[in-house]
């Protein structure tokens, strides 16, 4: 058997963290541990993005507010090119009724 490397790891824990916050149960305290691994470096958001692209599931991001995505810049550049969630259509629309 073969040694697991670096980046098997995090592509393990990026395809953790993808699982879990696809889950419907996902807390507050998951988002931010997430938030904290992404801000382990680079690596470890260059993986999060491969597993995106494998998924071709971009629905977790757009969940995410550019907000959030600031200081991790793959995945703000893959929200910013992906297509708004329903919640997001929904206010835009929301907000462009006039009542006339």
């Amino acid at each position: 058997m073969g040694h697991s490397t670096p980046n098997d790891e995090l592509a393990d824990q990026a395809i953790d963290w993808f699982a879990r916050l696809r889950a419907d149960d996902v807390s507050k305290a998951d988002r931010r541990a997430f938030f904290s691994w992404l801000a382990t470096g680079q690596d470890a958001q260059n993986a999060f993005v491969e597993i995106l692209k494998l998924w071709d599931n971009l629905s977790v991001v757009g969940q995410m507010s550019f907000e959030e995505l600031a200081d991790f810049p793959a995945l703000y550049h893959l929200k910013a090119k992906s297509p708004p969630s329903k919640s997001q259509v929904a206010t835009s629309d929301a907000l462009k009724w006039t009542g006339d």
